[in-house]
This record gives structure tokens, C-alpha cells and sequence, in this order.
């Protein structure tokens, strides 16, 4: 796996190197080849022994082949063959010539031929028996950590249905279990035809970051449905830069049968670093990952019109009362202010009396847009009742909440336009603010939402078509 890291890569290595130790059973058969021989030339040298000590120089082309294989094996018979020539010579008094030497001899040469390279052949055998069985606990190993990993991302389907905490727990687990360093997980936008980056570990890019795709090997991924691998990246003009001096690349699709959802992509510094065993392990987390963000994305849909308006796409009561309660504690614990702009529609129950309630939810429908076109993204907008809509501003004091309530009253004659259209000339659109700002004008969230009613009643009381802001003095100020 990537940089050598990784529960695939580390049951599936071997030790390599020319500076091993030697095993023990080596070191044994060794040292009984060289007593045996040993113990053989000295009862030569004695002048003989009974007939059972011929068979001693035997266990030298048997322990050396047996441990080292064949080539050691017959230099063992060789050394045996030797000893056992110099004994029969010693015995028959010098007279190499003599038939009773050299028949003997090379009888015995061949024997112990036959028996070390027999013995070679052996340890040959159990070689490859030895390290057929370490391949097979490899490979049970790596079969055991794929199947360790799905069994992780088969519970993330069930236990999370959070986009952005699926997101990072889906990371996790490439990083962690498989030991891909430089994960990332691109989500695919099919009306605009780009990849949105929704999480990664080790790059270097900027969040929000958007690939066409057109562009690089993600892209083509995005395209095609089809997985690559990419030994060198530097070699490759499709990619586009995203890990600090990657070298290898391999990225594979998030898919749900025939419908790409996204992209998970996986960079290494080393070069060829990843193998198709690594490529096909990928796209099975990554298919388990489609499961699991398809049901995040559907369950972020119910979310989403579980808290929005359907006339309007605003966020409905409900979910704005929850979030100012949130957004006051959160700007308690900053110190920062918040600010309050409640819109009542002027008359508007006379325009529904008069044009029907049809009509009157096409102006509803009119000014929801114009608020969502005006607002920042981290601000809230909500319809807050009937013809009320509230919107909430974080980090945005008393002044700019009013600028900003006075910028919306002036784009109000928009909606006007398409009213006049809607009704042959109707009568004009104009709507009551009423602003207030934490600390400045409230403790707590109750509070805050209080004043800002007041000084929209305030509005309405001094003629409506205005923005008011919450006075200390209980008479809300006008601003216009």
C-alpha cells in the first residue's frame, strides 16, 4: 500500500535482505557434517575402527543438502568421498592402484552423491512447501483485513447519515485500516459537471476546491466510471497537483449501479506504490462508501424539507427558532453580536381579500427570492409567519443590520413590478422592519426576538414602509 504503511501491506510483506542470520538448523547441520567427518579422519588416523564407522562421512552430504539444498549436498559427498578414499588407501598400504581402492571409492563417491542430492532435493521440496504456506497466510491475512474494512464501511451505512462526519469517518478508514496516507473524497455536481473536494488527509489544496470534469485523473474517473492506477504522476499530463511531491495516483469511482456519485482518490510519494490487488481493494470500500453517502444525501434531503417552507425555500419556524437559540449561544460564548431583521408585508391581508390567496402566494413566493438573492451564506432566512419573514445575521452589529434592512426595503419595488403584472396595476408592495441586536438590546434569545417584533409594531404604528430599530427607551428609533 502506500509509503509501505497499511494492514494490507504489512501482512502481506516478507523479510528481504542479504544480511540474514542463519537459522539454527542450519548451524546444526553444519557442525554435524563437520563432526561427522572430523570423528571419521580421526579413527583413520588411529589406524582404523570396526566396520560401522564407514558410514559416518554419510551424514555429511546428507545434513548439508537437507539444510542448505542441492550444490551443498554434493560438496558434502565430495568431502565424504575424499575421506573415505584416504582411509581405504591408508588401509591397503599407499597402493592407490589397487582394485580394492578405487572400486570401493567410487562406489562410495556415487552413493553419497545420490544421497546428498536426494537430501538437496528434499529441502528443495520443503522450501517450496514452506513458503507456498507463507503465501497462503498472506493471503489469508489480506483477505482477513478487507473483509475487517467492509465490515467498518457496511456499519457506517447504518450508524451515520451526516454528510460531512460520513465524509471523515469514510477517510479514516482508508487512512487507518488500508494505510493510504493521502486519501481524498471529491463528490460529483451533475448540473454544473465538476468535482466538489468533501474531504481529505495530506493535501495541499484549498477547501471548496472545484476540477472539472474535463481535467485531470479524477475527472476522467468522473467520466468514464472506470478506475485508474498511475505509477508516475510526473510522467502523466492529465494530473493535477494535490499531495506534496506524489509520485503515484490511483482513483477510483463512487458509484450506485451505473450512476457515478463521486470520486475516491488516493496519492503516494513513492512511485508505484500501488498494485492492482490495491486498486481493487479500493473499489470495494468505494462502493461501500456510494451505499452510505447515497442514504446521507437522501436523508439530508428529508432534513432539508423537514425545515424549509415549500412556498417560499426558506427555512420554516420551526427550524428558525431552533437556530437562533443555537447562533445566540454560539455568539455569547464569541462575544460577537447578532443581529435581528423581522419583514412584516404591509396590508397584505386586503391584496389576498382583493386578488385571492392564489395571487398572494406569488408575491410570497416573490419576496422569499428576493430575500435569498440579498442574504450572506452564513446568515439564516426564514418564513416567520403568514407574511413574516425573519431573517438572523451573525457577527453583524445594530448599523449594519439596519443598512442591510434599508438595502432590502429599497429592492422591494422588484417584487412591486411583478406584482403590477400579476394584478392589471395593483396597488404597490411595501413591508414593515424592525430591527434588534444582541447584547446590545437583549439577554437571551427570547428576548431578542421580542424587540425586534416591537420595533416592527413600531414600524407599523408610524406609518409602515419603514425600518425601525428597538430603542432602550421602549420607543423603538426610526431609520427612515
Amino acid at each position: 500500500m502506500a509509503s509501505g504503511h497499511g494492514m494490507l501491506r504489512r501482512t502481506g510483506s516478507v523479510a528481504r535482505g542479504s544480511h540474514r542470520r542463519m537459522p539454527s538448523y542450519q548451524a546444526a547441520a553444519a557442525v554435524l557434517a563437520a563432526g561427522s567427518l572430523a570423528t571419521y579422519a580421526g579413527l583413520t588416523a588411529a589406524g582404523g575402527g570396526p566396520d560401522v564407522v564407514h558410514v559416518l562421512p554419510a551424514a555429511a552430504p546428507m545434513a548439508l543438502g537437507f539444510a542448505f539444498g542441492v550444490g551443498w549436498g554434493l560438496v558434502g559427498a565430495s568431502a565424504a568421498s575424499a575421506a573415505v578414499a584416504l582411509h581405504l588407501g591408508s588401509e591397503i598400504g599407499g597402493r592407490w592402484a589397487h582394485p580394492q581402492w578405487w572400486l570401493p571409492t567410487v562406489t562410495a563417491t556415487v552413493l553419497l552423491c545420490a544421497l546428498g542430492a536426494t537430501s538437496g532435493a528434499v529441502a528443495r521440496l520443503r522450501d517450496r512447501r514452506t513458503l507456498e504456506l507463507l503465501r497462503l497466510v498472506r493471503e489469508l491475512r489480506r483477505a482477513r483485513a478487507v473483509l475487517a474494512a467492509l465490515y467498518e464501511s457496511g456499519k457506517l451505512i447504518t450508524s451515520e447519515l451526516e454528510m460531512d462526519r460520513l465524509i471523515d469517518r469514510l477517510l479514516r478508514l482508508v487512512s487507518e485500516m488500508f494505510g493510504y496516507p493521502n486519501p481524498a473524497i471529491l463528490l460529483l455536481d451533475e448540473e454544473e459537471g465538476v468535482l466538489r473536494l468533501a474531504g481529505s488527509y495530506g493535501y495541499h489544496v484549498p477547501e471548496g476546491l472545484v476540477i472539472p470534469i474535463s481535467q485531470g485523473l479524477t475527472g476522467l474517473v468522473a467520466r468514464t466510471g472506470r478506475a485508474v492506477r498511475v505509477d508516475d504522476v510526473t510522467r502523466d499530463a492529465r494530473y493535477i497537483p494535490g499531495v506534496s511531491n506524489a509520485r503515484s495516483e490511483m482513483a477510483v469511482p463512487i458509484r450506485m449501479k451505473d450512476r457515478v456519485l463521486g470520486v475516491l482518490n488516493v496519492e503516494s510519494p513513492r512511485p508505484a506504490a500501488f498494485t492492482d490487488e490495491d486498486l481493487r481493494v479500493l473499489q470495494m470500500v468505494a462502493d461501500q462508501a456510494a451505499v452510505a453517502i447515497q442514504n446521507a444525501r437522501l436523508m439530508g434531503l428529508t432534513s432539508h424539507l423537514a425545515a424549509t417552507d415549500g412556498l417560499t425555500e426558506l427555512y420554516n419556524h420551526r427550524h428558525f427558532i431552533q437556530q437562533l437559540q443555537v447562533r445566540l449561544e454560539r455568539a455569547r460564548q464569541t462575544g460577537l453580536p447578532l443581529s435581528l431583521v423581522l419583514i412584516d408585508l404591509d396590508d397584505f391581508k386586503a391584496f389576498n381579500d382583493r386578488f385571492g390567496h392564489l395571487v398572494g402566494d406569488e408575491v410570497l413566493r416573490a419576496v422569499g427570492q428576493l430575500v435569498r438573492q440579498n442574504v450572506r451564506r452564513t446568515d439564516l432566512a426564514a418564513r416567520y409567519g403568514g407574511e413574516e419573514f425573519a431573517i438572523l445575521l451573525p457577527d453583524t452589529d445594530v448599523e449594519a443590520a439596519r443598512a442591510f434592512a434599508q438595502r432590502l426595503r429599497a429592492a422591494l419595488p422588484t417584487v412591486h413590478a411583478f406584482i403590477q403584472q400579476l394584478t392589471e396595476g395593483g396597488p404597490p408592495l411595501s413591508a414593515s422592519f424592525g430591527v434588534a441586536s444582541y447584547p446590545l438590546h437583549a439577554r437571551d434569545w427570547r428576548e431578542l426576538l421580542q424587540r425586534a417584533d416591537e420595533a416592527c409594531y413600531q414600524a407599523k404604528r408610524q406609518g409602515k414602509d419603514r425600518v425601525v430599530v428597538w430603542s432602550p427607551s421602549r420607543e423603538a428609533a426610526p431609520a427612515s
